[in-house]
């Protein structure tokens, strides 16, 4: 999921993805086994409202399926508890999402794990004083989901010159003791032309509810992902920051405004032209 600067919104959206189904699966032994993630979800949600009694009003938070005329959310909607329903949740209670991580992720096969990218916008996009608020309980959010048990790893990502302002928004300006760090190397040519390319993969990816070509449904021409890289590489040593966040730029501004805009499903190298080169790209994002 995204950063943004509305953090508990985020994970609303995707744990309401992730629990829109049961989950079935086959045990070594041949057993076949289904966790059911909606009913999980909806009941974590409830007990941890009645347990640390913070329902301000009633009407906040409906946790019964609605019958007759559907809502307009009701794509959203998760077996009685919507999306924006848990994210009013999450963002008024700061033991919400570890309680709700713990329910679902204790029956399941696997560890859960959940990349929030792009975390500097918590930085970035935060202003006015009601998203700093905001911001200040996803911090407590994710402070309190660290001392749970849930069995779950939460990879938050932020870009290194970034990672100071981070930490400043923490008591003593330092991250919890117990968040692990990890610097990750500068990603080689080939491997920024395979970042770019991801999104337009058609294979099916384990684990994953979706094919990635299948959710953003555009490619591009060959050989326009390699010259993209290669203009950023040129560029970023002209100006001497690194290349991936003017790559990451241009791969956005192209999704954004050809893809999304004018639904094109094919990019290629003349779109470059319409966001100014990849050399611009940054300024322009």
């Amino acid at each position: 999921l995204r950063c943004t600067n509305d953090l508990a919104g985020q994970f609303a959206d995707a744990l309401s993805v992730f629990c829109a189904q049961p989950l079935t699966y086959t045990t070594p032994a041949g057993t076949q086994v289904t966790v059911d993630l909606p009913r999980l979800l909806q009941q974590a949600v409830a007990d941890t409202v009645a347990s640390t009694a913070i329902q301000s009003s009633p009407a906040a938070i409906s946790l019964t399926a609605t019958h007759g005329e559907p809502a307009d959310d009701e794509d959203d909607a998760t077996e009685g508890i919507s999306a924006s329903e848990l994210w009013i949740a999450l963002r008024d209670n700061k033991e919400m999402l570890a309680r709700v991580l713990d329910a679902i992720t204790r029956p399941l096969p696997f560890e859960l794990v959940i990349a929030v990218d792009q975390g500097e916008e918590l930085l970035t996009q935060v202003r006015t004083p009601q998203q700093q608020l905001r911001r200040q309980k996803a911090l407590d959010m994710l402070m309190r989901l660290s001392s749970t048990t849930a069995r779950c790893k939460i990879v938050y990502t932020i870009r290194s010159q970034s990672l100071g302002e981070f930490a400043s928004l923490f008591s003593e300006g330092r991250t919890p003791a117990d968040w692990q760090s990890y610097y990750l190397r500068p990603l080689t040519e080939t491997e920024m032309v395979d970042a770019l390319l991801w999104p337009t993969n058609r294979e099916e990816i384990p684990y994953c509810t979706e094919v990635p070509y299948q959710k953003y449904e555009f490619a591009f021409e060959d050989g326009m992902a390699p010259q993209i890289v290669a203009d950023a590489i040129q560029a970023a040593q002209s100006e001497q920051q690194s290349p991936l966040p003017i790559v990451q730029a241009a791969g956005a501004l192209l999704y954004d405004r050809q893809v999304v805009e004018k639904k094109q499903t094919t990019l290629v190298a003349s779109d470059l032209k319409d966001i100014g080169g990849v050399k611009e790209a940054l300024a322009k994002y």
